[in-house]
C-alpha cells in the first residue's frame, strides 16, 4: 500500500483542506495499488508552493500544491496502459491523468476535475 509518508514526504503543516485532500487522495490510490497488483512509487505527491516554483513555475496552483495530485514512476508504459485499460474504475474514483505525451517517465494521477473535464487530459 501506498503510505501518506510517500504522498507528504517531509514534515510540512498541511491546512485542513489539503489535509483532507491528501487523505482522499491516498485512499483512492490505495484502491488503483490494489487493483494493479503491483507495487506503485511515488515520485511527488503534495507540493509546498516553493516547491512547486522549483518544479513548474508555469503552474503555481497546481493540484499537487492542493494535495489533491500524485505522480508514479513509469518508465516503462505498464501503469500507464493499466490505467488505459481502466478507466472505468478511474472514472468511478473520479480520478483524471494527464496525457502521457506530459508524462513520458510517470503517470501523473489527480482527483479534481481538469478545465477539460477529460478523463484523460491535457496540462
Amino acid at each position: 500500500m501506498i503510505s501518506r509518508s510517500e504522498i507528504v514526504p517531509y514534515s510540512v503543516t498541511l491546512t485542513e483542506s489539503q489535509d483532507a485532500n491528501v487523505s482522499k487522495l491516498l485512499a483512492k490510490m490505495n484502491v488503483i495499488r490494489a487493483e494493479y497488483g503491483m507495487p506503485l512509487r511515488v515520485t511527488s505527491g503534495f507540493r509546498t508552493r516553493e516547491d512547486e516554483m522549483r518544479i513548474d513555475p508555469a503552474h503555481p496552483n497546481s493540484a499537487h500544491t492542493r494535495g489533491e495530485a500524485v505522480d508514479i514512476l513509469d518508465t516503462d508504459g505498464r501503469f500507464w496502459n493499466w490505467c488505459v485499460d481502466h478507466l472505468e474504475l478511474l472514472a468511478e474514483l473520479g480520478v483524471y491523468l494527464e496525457s502521457r505525451a506530459y508524462t513520458p517517465t510517470h503517470v501523473h494521477l489527480q482527483i479534481c476535475p481538469p478545465a477539460s473535464g477529460h478523463r484523460i487530459f491535457l496540462p
